[in-house]
């Protein structure tokens, strides 16, 4: 009960509707997806991944809800798994936030944001 209580109060600070919010029986933490296809609803996490030069994967982390919310564990992540902080880091759109642009003033990564529409102009 006490999940369904901070997801509306979540919602309602963002603006959304909190009528609509709905929790998992099985996975309370997990957000309640829409599926493609009209398919129904289904608990859902927010997979993440950070990749070297090479495409190789040296950072990943689940979140509920939110991606940008990983990026801070994902850098702390790469510098254990590789012994160095990134230097640099392109995310799309969607990671320009507080969180990511505070991570990054704070650490010694510079982030480059790709425009949110940036694939439409191509």
């Amino acid at each position: 009960m006490d999940t369904l209580v901070e997801q509306k109060q979540s919602c309602e600070s963002h603006g959304r509707k909190a009528d609509q919010t709905k929790v998992s029986p099985t996975e309370p933490e997990a957000t309640v997806q829409k599926m493609k296809r009209n398919r129904g609803y289904a608990p859902g996490y927010t997979p993440s991944i950070l990749t070297n030069e090479k495409r190789v994967v040296v950072a990943l982390a689940v979140d509920p809800t939110n991606e940008t919310a990983v990026v801070p564990e994902m850098l702390d992540q790469t510098a254990r798994t590789t012994g160095q902080t990134p230097e640099e880091f392109l995310v799309d759109g969607g990671y320009c936030n507080e969180t990511v642009i505070s991570t990054t003033l704070e650490g010694t990564s510079a982030c480059f944001v790709l425009p949110v529409n940036h694939l439409k102009s191509l």
